[in-house]
């Protein structure tokens, strides 16, 4: 609760843009960072990460973090989504005396 006053300081006029070419000019003071870790300064100045620098970029590599997360969410949903009918098939299958290959499962 002590660090909040500092936290609130320091980044009063940093705000978070998806993207900095839709973003516009900050104003004077303020800085626009994106997902990617570019940053982009009230004065015109402007910094850029290219993706050999990814390393040692937090924001870029927290960003990429994020979409692998969401990217294995959303592939452990569509393997679950499939589970039961196969599951169902192989049900069937035994119940006719056919053989099941079980593919390592």
């Amino acid at each position: 609760a002590q660090v909040q006053p500092l936290v609130n300081r320091l980044f009063a006029g940093v705000r978070w843009v998806e993207n900095l070419a839709d973003a516009g000019q900050p104003a004077p003071g303020q800085t626009f960072v994106s997902p990617e870790g570019h940053i982009l300064r009230g004065d015109g100045s402007l910094e850029v990460y290219s993706a050999d620098q990814d390393q040692a970029n937090p924001l870029a590599l927290q960003a990429r973090i994020t979409e692998t997360e969401q990217s294995l969410a959303s592939e452990q949903e569509n393997a679950e989504t499939l589970r039961v009918p196969i599951e169902i098939a192989k049900d069937m299958i035994l119940r006719q005396g056919l053989p099941v290959r079980d593919g390592g499962q």
